[in-house]
């Protein structure tokens, strides 16, 4: 089974196996919330991570924050977002669950998209 991450950066990695709850808070960085994309693809992103944002009295400008590949994604292959949204922080793509609501691997499709982002 292949996963990925994308650090807001921009700079991908291929992992194998299956990853665990707790990979995929470390992969992101804290709580993880999920969006389903195209190519049954799942993104992975963290739930708080435009929490430091100036905006909210933080100290990082959205430059810093945004992961611009994984909100093109969300934007061009998901549920889209809000007018001015974006992700922040970094992100981790799997496949979408099976039946029994497993995660599962990322399809040869799935890794095409992802990479081309």
């Amino acid at each position: 089974m292949t996963w990925m991450t994308l650090t807001k950066v921009g700079r991908m990695a291929s992992h194998t196996g299956v990853p665990a709850l707790k990979d995929l808070q470390k992969a992101v960085g804290g709580y993880v919330e999920v969006f389903d994309l195209d190519h049954g693809v799942s993104m992975w992103c963290n739930e708080e991570a435009k929490i430091n944002s100036t905006l909210l009295g933080g100290t990082e400008t959205r430059m810093e924050l945004e992961n611009v590949k994984a909100t093109h994604l969300i934007t061009n292959h998901g549920p889209g977002l809000f007018p001015n949204d974006y992700i922040g922080g970094d992100v981790a793509f799997t496949g979408q669950p099976d039946d029994n609501g497993e995660t599962t691997g990322l399809t040869a499709e799935g890794i095409e998209m992802v990479r081309l982002a």
